[in-house]
């Protein structure tokens, strides 16, 4: 099975749970605490120009686009047609904030545009991870920061995942050491990385010149 179809495999798979609670309803106390986590540790993302790859229904846009203010930009990719609707919806009401149909590979985007990644929920579903990853540090200015982030740990991903008996039941979150392999092949320094209460946490930065 080639990539296009098993992008498509996916696609199916996440329009057929868009309205599930784990993608519809708005987050939790305790998911928005371990956001603000998050977002305690990477600082303001006041004025910047954001990434956000796989989307989905769009909690998390409409959260960057009140984040970024009316002087950054949120652009949000993602691959279900409904879960993309759904994210349109959520960010009707900031101009600042736009979502496109695209999977990572094919985004079209000059190099050197964000300041920030952030890949929330959808690493592991990346078919070609460490392509991804490259087109990151494309897309990313120098010194621009990658945030990977899960609301749960490394354990709990990947066990979730593996018991879908579904499209997405090979979309693996790598070790530790692997993935810090593959961020530092794709050019990036990782500054911090979490696995516990908090969830699953990355930060990394674009070291490449662009």
């Amino acid at each position: 099975m080639d990539q296009q179809q098993r992008y498509q495999d996916k696609a199916d798979f996440f329009d057929e749970h868009a309205r599930s609670p784990w993608s519809a309803d708005p987050y939790g106390p305790q998911e928005l605490q371990k956001l603000q986590h998050l977002f305690g540790c990477i600082g303001s993302l006041a004025g910047k120009q954001v990434l956000e790859p796989g989307c989905g229904t769009g909690r998390l846009t409409r959260i960057l686009a009140e984040q970024v203010g009316p002087k950054g930009r949120v652009l949000a990719c993602d691959i279900s047609p409904i879960m993309l609707s759904m994210a349109s919806d959520q960010v009707q009401d900031f101009p600042q904030a736009r979502v496109v149909s695209s999977q990572v590979e094919d985004l079209q985007v000059e190099p050197n545009t964000f300041d920030v990644v952030m890949c929330h929920q959808v690493f592991p579903h990346l078919e070609n991870q460490q392509a991804c990853l490259d087109r990151f540090a494309e897309l990313l200015k120098p010194q621009g920061q990658l945030v990977i982030h899960h609301l749960i740990n490394w354990d709990q991903i990947n066990d979730v995942h593996r018991k879908a008996g579904t499209a997405v039941e090979r979309d693996i979150m790598p070790s530790d050491m692997t993935l810090k392999s593959m961020l530092a092949q794709a050019g990036f320094e990782v500054q911090w990385l979490y696995d516990n209460q908090w969830g699953y946490g990355v930060l990394s930065v674009n070291t490449t010149c662009g």
